[in-house]
């Protein structure tokens, strides 16, 4: 259920024991969009990262491979608690999240989407920000204390070399209807001089 939690899954579908019929419970738990951690349990590897989600408190801690060291230090893994801190998104499309945040002191924030580091890039009030995997399957950054902004922008890998080719196709699909409707017109004027000529022969 942690997992699931930990998924934002705010609808559980089950059955009843006796009668088999089905029906769907709201799970009160789930942890929303995203969330701050009091702690970091760092493990080595993803083997292990995926065998601690069944003893940590996921609502509390949030469970990091030491490979991401780089970018958080690991010695550290305490967090100043902010009773009154606090995470909230406010827009959300598939390619964009925007969330907005509130905090005393520097704090971690795990959010519900799929870590996948191959096109999204975050920013904190409009400044690229690393982040990194937590959980296992999520996503994970250190936010400043203070009031900021957070957002997540996907842009595909080699998109640009990808947008290059599309507007040189565009071009030149536009060059040939160009082309096309040009030979149409002259091909449609000597049609016309032909026939002008042909109603209006010469006399002798």
């Amino acid at each position: 259920i942690e997992v699931l939690n930990i998924l934002n899954t705010k609808y559980i579908i089950d059955a009843d024991a006796q009668t088999g019929e089905r029906y769907v419970m709201v799970n009160p738990d789930a942890n929303g969009a995203a969330w701050f951690v009091d702690n970091l349990f760092f493990v080595k590897g993803a083997a292990a990262e995926l065998e601690a989600l069944a003893t940590v408190d996921l609502r509390r801690e949030a469970v990091v491979d030491e490979r991401f060291g780089d970018i958080i230090d690991i010695s550290t893994p305490g967090i100043t608690t902010d009773s009154l801190a606090a995470v909230n998104i406010v827009e959300y499309r598939p390619n964009y999240l925007k969330y907005e945040t509130l905090a005393a002191t520097e704090q971690v924030a795990v959010f519900s989407e799929m870590y996948y580091d191959k096109g999204w890039t975050a920013y904190v009030d409009g400044e690229e920000a690393p982040y990194f995997r937590a959980d296992y399957l999520l996503r994970a950054m250190v936010v400043p204390a203070g009031t900021h902004t957070i957002e997540w922008r996907f842009r595909a890998p080699r998109f640009a070399a990808v947008e290059g080719v599309t507007l040189a196709a565009s071009i030149a699909i536009l060059l040939w209807l160009a082309v096309a409707i040009l030979f149409d017109r002259r091909k449609n004027c000597r049609q016309k001089n032909d026939t002008q000529k042909t109603d209006h022969p010469k006399t002798i």
